[in-house]
């Protein structure tokens, strides 16, 4: 291929895929994470999440919204108090408050409308059955009128009831949150409850926090998968709009409301003096996050457990109290009484919930813990044994009468009974709790519904605490790298074959893509390998075809040009190996044969031109016809001459090509062989009664060959010039076949006769020519 040829394969496989390469890195600009990246993420690994994150998953209801009832946030956070746990975030709506998406009263009539609805509707298909039996239809469509009228006044009740204990429980919930201090919810969650009178009271930890201050709503990427999450949204008016977990853990670290610098593309966080962290952003000031999986896992706990530990937290308060009317803690001194214990603890916590003062919260933790010390003391003390021994006593001492021996046996039966619901009772609390406090012991909670939302905040949590993201590489560096790598591509194939060119281009699309994706798994920096697979991809193909397109060509105009003067094994064997130069000027040793048809020239210089035109064509075609098949290569035809060669540069090639060793390759018999092969040409020729008529001549020497529009495949020298002289003279010497003296020297075992001799034009000795003796 000419250098020429290199740089225009080189440009017309660089420029476009190098303009694919940009194009792909602007359109995955940002970045623009698609699913491929959900794949190599889970190669990458989950990421460690920060032990302290702790998710708290509400229930979710058939309606659009997962609500929570305020008397239940209420418990929930006398509970993280108890437990110690160090900051809510509440990210889900209480029942009954307005919110932008639960409404006001006329939204809670609604629901309650379609509840009763489904009631009325139920009652009527019931005594639709009812009709359809034994009670008359006059009957029963009156009871299912008064069943109706029923459930209506029932609903009117009911909301009534529903917004007293509303108020009651946000109430509640306000103190409770005072208690636990660390409490905050999106101020795009209002907590206000609507009374009877239409008049909102605001209910919030946070109230005067203004509608803007934070959020806590996350975005997904167009295919709906949640991938990075905003710290901070910056508005029109250049203000900053704060995740709610992002406020909290500033505010947590640095007593202040803004410690976080966002500065182009990383955000920088002081968590502590000479403690400061930079997290990488992507274009939309977002964090690409990494999302914990599997044992890695965010610590996740139902609301429900807490709802469970304070049902058995009275259930266990209701046993207790059965216990004490049994006189089972009688023998029990005050400082010790479960019982009064309870009742003291939770007479500090309302005296808490009242004034939430941080000494009190610690008397009232104290006294829970005093409490249950005490309790599991009295439940693996002998003390039932001893009651029940007792009691086993005084059934032994047969001094009761009959109503006695029954009061005493079914006191007995109570007893075992009592303390078997203390015993189970207190190890499901226990379990509960064992499990609550190992979750929230300086935990930071999140408490919301299994949606997007919630998962973004942790999501934002765990990467401002570990600080660990994805780096995405900006559109300039990435477009510039993808060009560089496309332009080495193209530079090392630009001097291949097509074979070639195919065979590296694979090995560096699966190395371009390969270096994305294990710079990716192994440092987090997100290069997209989709730009450089795709623009490689176009460099090996353009290059490739270009490559393929001129063999292709070459090998056309080849066969083309030597289909006609090559046997076809030998013309097979070149296009095959593409090993060919039409524009060849080689110099080697070759036989050369001239087959001359004498007969020829009388029709030539007849009357009828056609006739004549028609042989000497039909004997150039069959002495080509026998060339081929010997493994000769023409090069000359002209009227009754045709000369063929054995021993030229293609058929040198050709052999060189083969599976078995070359005959020319030794230097000692290069010489003989053609001479010898031009021989059994001839005697195989001699055979056919086709050929009756020819002549034949043949030399043997040095000759160049060479190809050419006008000549076509030809060879020049001595030999080619000496059989065509000696084929010209056959038909004077009366001689079939005549060979030169080179020939004679060649073929030692060749019997000949001398005919004659030719004289040289340099005024050398005459060369003699012979005639074989033919058997």
């Amino acid at each position: 291929m000419s250098q020429k040829s290199v740089w225009i394969r080189f440009l017309i496989a660089a420029l476009p895929a190098a303009g694919i390469a940009v194009f792909g890195c602007w359109l995955l600009a940002g970045p623009n994470l698609l699913s491929h990246y959900d794949l190599l993420l889970g190669l990458r690994g989950p990421a460690q999440s920060a032990p302290e994150i702790l998710v708290i998953n509400s229930p979710r209801n058939e309606t659009a919204e997962s609500l929570l009832e305020p008397s239940s946030a209420a418990s929930v956070l006398m509970s993280l108090v108890e437990m110690q746990a160090k900051s809510l975030i509440i990210q889900t709506p209480v029942l009954g408050l307005s919110t932008p998406s639960s409404g006001d009263e006329e939204e809670i009539l609604r629901r309650f409308d379609e509840e009763f609805s489904l009631l009325g509707a139920n009652i009527r298909r019931l005594f639709e059955g009812i009709r359809l039996g034994s009670v008359s239809p006059t009957e029963a469509a009156s009871y299912v009128s008064a069943l109706v009228e029923l459930s209506e006044s029932g609903k009117e009740r009911l909301v009534s009831a529903y917004l007293d204990r509303s108020q009651e429980g946000l109430a509640r919930l306000q103190k409770a949150a005072a208690v636990f201090g660390e409490l905050r919810q999106p101020s795009g969650l209002k907590v206000e409850v609507i009374g009877r009178d239409a008049r909102p009271i605001p209910m919030s930890p946070r109230a005067d926090a203004p509608d803007t201050e934070d959020y806590f709503h996350a975005v997904p990427d167009k295919d709906g998968v949640l991938r990075r999450v905003a710290p901070a949204l910056r508005t029109a008016e250049g203000a900053y709009i704060d995740h709610i977990v992002y406020r909290v853990l500033q505010e947590k670290w640095t007593g202040v409301k803004r410690s976080g610098r966002i500065l182009g593309p990383s955000l920088k966080i002081e968590r502590s003096p000479g403690d400061t962290i930079s997290i990488p952003l992507d274009t939309g000031g977002a964090i690409i996050v990494e999302k914990p999986g599997g044992e890695n896992g965010f610590r996740k706990i139902n609301l429900s457990s807490f709802l469970a530990y304070n049902d058995e937290d009275r259930v266990l308060r209701k046993v207790l109290e059965d216990a004490s009317n049994l006189g089972i803690f009688r023998d029990v001194r005050g400082e010790e009484n479960p019982l009064i214990l309870y009742d003291y603890a939770l007479d500090l916590r309302e005296e808490l919930i009242e004034d939430p003062a941080p000494e009190k919260k610690y008397e009232w933790i104290n006294a829970r813990n005093n409490y249950l010390k005490y309790l599991e003391a009295f439940v693996y003390s002998p003390a039932e044994m001893q009651i029940l021994s007792e009691t086993e006593i005084a059934l032994a001492e047969k001094a009761l009468d009959d109503d006695g021996y029954a009061a005493l046996n079914q006191r007995r039966d109570a007893l075992i009974e009592t303390f078997r619901k203390l015993k189970e009772s207190f190890r499901t609390f226990s379990a509960l709790r064992k499990d609550l406090d190992r979750s929230l012991a300086g935990a930071f909670c999140i408490l919301g519904p299994e949606n997007t939302d919630t998962e973004a905040s942790a999501f934002l949590a765990n990467a401002l605490i570990t600080g660990r993201s994805i780096k995405a590489w900006p559109f300039p560096c990435a477009a510039a790298l993808a060009v560089l790598w496309v332009l080495l591509v193209c530079a090392c194939l630009c001097r291949l074959s097509a074979a070639k060119s195919g065979l590296l281009g694979l090995v560096f699309i699966v190395a371009g893509t390969s270096g994305c994706v294990f710079l990716f798994v192994l440092s987090g920096n997100w290069f997209d390998p989709l730009p450089q697979l795709a623009a490689t991809l176009l460099a090996v193909v353009v290059s490739f075809c270009y490559a393929f397109g001129i063999k292709r060509g070459e090998r056309r105009r080849f066969s083309q040009a030597y289909s006609a003067v090559v046997p076809p094994a030998c013309l097979g064997v070149l296009l095959r190996q593409g090993q060919w130069r039409m524009d060849e000027n080689t110099p080697v040793w070759a036989a050369v044969v001239a087959i001359k048809d004498p007969e020829l020239i009388y029709l030539e210089d007849g009357e009828q031109p056609g006739i004549a035109g028609r042989s000497i064509l039909t004997f150039q075609q069959n002495a080509a016809e026998f060339f081929r098949r010997a493994g000769a290569v023409i090069i000359g035809c002209e009227g009754d001459l045709v000369m063929g060669c054995f021993g030229s540069p293609l058929e040198r090639l050709a052999s060189q090509r083969g599976r078995g060793p070359s005959p020319y390759a030794d230097g000692v018999h290069a010489k003989q062989f053609p001479a010898s092969e031009a021989w059994a040409a001839v005697r195989e020729m001699l055979r056919f009664s086709l050929a009756a008529s020819w002549r034949f001549a043949v030399d043997a020497g040095e000759c160049v060959f060479n190809w050419s529009r006008l000549s076509g495949y030809h060879a020049f020298g001595r030999p080619v010039l000496r059989a065509r002289i000696l084929a010209n003279l056959s038909p004077r010497y009366k001689s079939r076949v005549i060979v030169s003296s080179k020939m004679n020297e060649l073929l030692s075992d060749l019997t000949v006769r001398k005919l004659d001799a030719l004289r040289t034009h340099n005024g050398g000795p005459p060369e003699p020519f012979f005639e074989p003796v033919l058997r």
